[in-house]
């Protein structure tokens, strides 16, 4: 009989096809180390939004589906040691974070554009909630 000559073969051919068909890779995130890694505009869920500068400084405001952006009046300074981030504000707004408190984080760059903030270390509840995740801006 010719039938299971026809049947291995097919039988093969679907077990490729559904091993193919398995779940993607995830990337696995990249820490962030450098202001460099994270330098740019970047927003919530929530539509706020932080830019991160290079120099090391952060301004904090609120984003708007039509491109505009209102800034709250917080800013600070940011800096790594290694992969923890260390934020602290020097000028209050909205988000009510004390001055000169500083919120220890280690960040995941997302292959998506995105960046995951880890807390470590932030008494500053409002600052918690808006890095809770973000994606870049155009």
């Amino acid at each position: 009989m010719n039938t299971p000559r026809i049947l291995l073969p097919l039988i093969l051919t679907i077990t490729i096809l559904l091993a193919a068909c398995g779940p993607a890779a995830t990337p696995t995130p990249v820490l962030a180390t450098s202001a460099k890694d994270i330098a740019g505009a970047w927003v919530s869920a929530e539509m706020y939004y932080y830019e991160f500068n290079e120099d090391g400084t952060w301004t904090h405001g609120t984003f708007f589906t039509n491109g505009d952006r209102l800034p709250t009046g917080d800013k600070g300074t940011f800096r790594f040691d290694g992969t923890r981030f260390m934020i602290q504000t020097t000028e209050q707004g909205d988000q009510n974070c004390a001055d000169n408190l500083i919120g220890i984080y280690e960040v995941q760059v997302l292959a998506s554009d995105k960046l995951l903030f880890v807390k470590i270390e932030d008494d500053c509840l409002n600052r918690v909630g808006t890095l809770s995740g973000l994606s870049k801006l155009p």
